[in-house]
């Protein structure tokens, strides 16, 4: 459920754009990547870098988080490599919205747990 309202928040916020496909050429692959110049997923033909890799599962789901409702959200059953990359997709985000190390990171491990 927290993993949920985090996402959100970013998404409200404008830090993540969800598009089917590379937001930047549209092309449909198997891992994306976080971009930041272009707040999006993007393949790796347009990555600036690759880091931040999500499956084309784990992108489907991150986009169903960031647009769906949490009551539709609480039965989805995630597997947990899903739940892996984007729980590290999220914790970079909110690292690089406030632009310097939080002391408070670690407890982000114990409210997404």
């Amino acid at each position: 459920g927290r993993m949920f309202f985090a996402a959100k928040f970013l998404f409200l916020n404008g830090t993540l754009n969800i598009s089917d496909g590379c937001c930047v050429c549209g092309q449909n692959v198997e891992t994306y990547y976080y971009d930041t110049s272009s707040t999006g997923l993007v393949c790796h033909n347009c990555a600036s870098s690759q880091r931040y890799p999500l499956s084309r599962i784990s992108a489907k789901l991150f986009g169903v988080f960031l647009t769906g409702r949490y009551t539709a959200l609480k039965e989805l059953d995630i597997p947990s490599e899903c739940f892996g990359q984007i729980y590290g997709l999220l914790l970079a985000l909110i690292k690089s919205l406030f632009d310097k190390p939080l002391k408070t990171m670690d407890n982000l491990k114990y409210v997404f747990g």
